[in-house]
């Protein structure tokens, strides 16, 4: 039996049982915390092998085959061409339609729910992200090929203008940072309202992820 010596915990007094974790629950948080800690670990590394692939796929093998000097310097990046063509079809189905990710009910009781998960997937996909920029990104880094690890090293870093202003994928916690713009509603020369922006905080987390993790 587990006993609370803590300060103000009843001196002795046996403590609330602790919740349990079966064999299956251990296991899989134990693989989970392995497969991140070698993510971490391997992640240099495969960085800097991502980075010369990239390099050879717009043609540049200046670190490997110097140009020779009165050779000819023509580099053949088919490999790219290909790619590069076949982009716009790739895209096509995963981005063409107005909802980028749907929701079935099981139910009739889930219909409304359903349609709330669609609504804020696609919000969070198309407006709080640049959902078209990520995926487009993600697919061009892995050549279509199945590399969850690779879509998303690809992401991590990531920076574009948005709508907000300048946004960027923090490369540690994978989540959005942005500017947070103070502004005032008041009345200008003419009398009319208008929307005044007074003051930038750059470079903000978003606060609700952090609190909801608390």
């Amino acid at each position: 039996m587990a006993y609370d010596d803590r300060p103000g915990g009843g001196g002795g007094e046996p403590a609330s049982p602790a919740p349990t974790m079966t064999d299956d629950e251990l296991q899989a948080l134990l693989t989970a915390l392995k497969a991140d800690s070698l993510s971490s670990a391997t992640e240099s590394s495969l960085g800097s092998q991502r980075e010369k692939a990239l390099d050879y796929y717009y043609g540049d093998m200046s670190a490997d085959m110097p140009t020779i000097e009165g050779r000819s310097r023509a580099v053949s990046t088919d490999v790219a061409d290909t790619i590069e063509g076949l982009m716009p079809s790739l895209m096509e189905i995963f981005a063409g339609s107005d909802e980028v990710v749907v929701f079935d009910p099981v139910g009739p009781d889930d219909i409304e729910a359903a349609e709330q998960e669609t609504d804020t997937v696609n919000h969070v996909f198309t407006q709080q992200n640049d959902g078209f920029l990520v995926l487009y990104t993600m697919i061009k880094a892995t050549a279509g090929k199945p590399d969850p690890d690779g879509a998303l090293s690809a992401a991590k870093g990531l920076s574009w203008t948005s709508p907000r202003g300048p946004v960027r994928i923090d490369p540690q916690t994978r989540d959005i940072i942005q500017n947070v713009y103070l502004r005032v509603v008041e009345r200008d020369a003419g009398g009319r309202l208008v929307n005044r922006e007074t003051e930038t905080f750059e470079d903000q987390p978003d606060y609700g992820l952090e609190l909801s993790r608390k």
